[in-house]
């Protein structure tokens, strides 16, 4: 006669199993979101004949793609219980975060077109115009809810007279 013994597996071993595979699973979607929404503009855009990038948007691509697949890895680590090298990692992650920042309005920067003004309204104010015109429209481009308006600086008005206001 043979006896069979049943392991019995606590309740909560299946939902945490469960969450570990629901985590991978978005992580890979987040991934394969990233590659197809940007395939034709980015990683087969030879395939498709884009448009040339600047060395910037090559950065922007690249920082962003490690950005994603540091997420993914990240996310594999934590499902996989391996979180002291996840937390080992994390200092990357911290880093990689700032260098996004950084790159992230240099490229939206870079997108904004340079005002165009007449030799006649050239001047220290006209920079510091061009600057906060920038910022509008790279704040409006990048989404952001309040409105940034920049102040009219005329060719006689000091430097700090010439501000952001919201």
């Amino acid at each position: 006669m043979s006896q069979t013994s049943a392991i019995p597996v606590p309740a909560v071993a299946q939902p945490a199993r469960e969450k570990r595979w629901f985590f991978r699973g978005m992580a890979v979607a987040a991934a394969l979101t990233v590659f197809v929404g940007f395939a034709r503009t980015y990683y087969l855009k030879d395939v498709f004949a884009g448009p040339p990038l600047t060395p910037l948007q090559h950065l922007h691509g690249f920082v962003f793609t490690a950005w994603i697949l540091f997420f993914l890895v990240q996310t594999w680590l934590v499902a996989s219980q391996r979180t002291p090298l996840h937390r080992r990692l994390g200092v990357a992650g911290g880093v990689l975060a700032v260098l996004m920042v950084v790159v992230g309005v240099a490229a939206s920067m870079a997108m904004v077109p340079e005002p165009q003004f007449s030799d006649a309204s050239r001047s220290d104010t006209g920079s510091s115009l061009a600057i906060s015109t920038r910022i509008r429209l790279s704040s409006i481009r990048s989404g952001c809810v309040e409105e940034v308006q920049a102040t009219r600086c005329g060719p006689r008005m000091s430097p700090t007279a010439c501000s952001i206001t919201r």
